[in-house]
C-alpha cells in the first residue's frame, strides 16, 4: 500500500495494528493554541497513539508515536518563539512546528535545528508542509515502536521491496547540506506486515513487524 496522504496513513495504521478505531476524544483536543485542520484531523483519526507523549518526555518510556522523536500529544501542544511545536527530539535539542497564526489548513513547517547544526538561532523552513512532516514522523516512529532485533531485521529487509512513503529529513542535525532532499524511505513487503526504514536509500537497520507492533500496542493500552 502506497501512502500519499493522511487518510491513507490512517488506513495503513489501522490495518498494521489491527485496530479499527485509533481516534482521540474531541474533548481532549487543545483549545488555547490554534490548530490547523491537518493536525486536528490527524489527532481525531490517530490520537490514541499519541497519549504516551508526556510520559515519554518525563521518563523516556517509548510510546507508539514517541520512541526516538515525539509527535506531540494535544495536551502538550505549546507555542515557542512564534511557532507551535508539533515534533520534538528526544533530548529536546530541536523541535519542528508551524507559525502561530498561520491560517492554512496544511501550513509550512519550520525547525530550529540550526541552533545545533551551526550555532544559528531561530526557525528555518524545512521545505515541506505539515502533512508531509506528520506522515514521515508517524511512520518512522511506527518502525521504532514495532522494531525487531537487528539480526532478524538484516535477514528480512530484502523482502521489503514495496514503497510506502518517501519523505524529507525532518530535523537535519548533521545533514545541513541536504535537509531539503526527500531522504526518508519507508518500504513494506508483499503481505504488508513488515515496515523498514531507509535513509538516503540505505537500510537504517530498523525494521518493524506488525505482530510485534500489535503486541506492544495492546500492552501499552492495557497499562493506561
Amino acid at each position: 500500500m502506497l501512502v500519499s496522504n493522511l487518510d491513507e496513513l490512517s488506513a495503513f495504521l489501522a490495518k498494521w495494528y489491527g485496530v479499527d478505531d485509533l481516534s482521540f476524544a474531541t474533548e481532549k483536543l487543545p483549545t488555547k493554541v490554534a490548530v490547523p485542520d491537518t493536525l486536528l484531523n490527524t489527532w481525531m483519526s490517530l490520537g490514541r497513539l499519541s497519549i504516551g507523549y508526556d510520559e515519554w518526555l518525563r521518563t523516556g518510556t517509548p510510546s507508539p508515536l514517541a520512541c526516538q522523536d515525539g509527535f506531540v500529544a494535544p495536551s502538550i501542544l505549546v507555542e515557542r518563539g512564534g511557532y507551535v511545536q508539533v515534533v520534538s527530539e528526544n533530548q529536546g535539542n530541536w523541535s519542528i512546528g508551524y507559525r502561530q497564526g498561520d491560517q492554512a489548513s496544511d501550513p509550512e513547517v519550520f525547525s530550529d535545528f540550526l541552533e545545533q547544526e551551526i550555532g544559528g538561532t531561530g526557525f528555518v523552513a524545512l521545505g515541506c508542509n505539515l502533512s508531509d512532516l506528520l506522515i514521515t514522523s508517524i511512520l518512522t516512529e511506527t518502525v521504532f515502536f514495532g522494531s525487531i532485533s537487528p539480526d532478524e531485521a538484516n535477514v528480512l529487509e530484502a523482502k521489503c521491496n514495496r514503497p510506502v512513503w518517501t519523505g524529507r529529513y525532518y530535523n537535519a542535525v548533521g545533514y545541513g547540506d541536504k535537509y531539503e532532499t526527500p531522504s526518508h524511505q519507508l518500504r513494506t513487503n508483499s503481505d504488508e506486515d513488515m515496515l523498514a526504514l531507509y535513509w538516503d536509500n540505505k537500510f537504517s537497520g530498523f525494521l518493524a513487524s506488525s505482530s510485534q507492533g500489535q503486541l506492544r500496542l495492546q500492552a501499552f493500552f492495557e497499562d493506561r
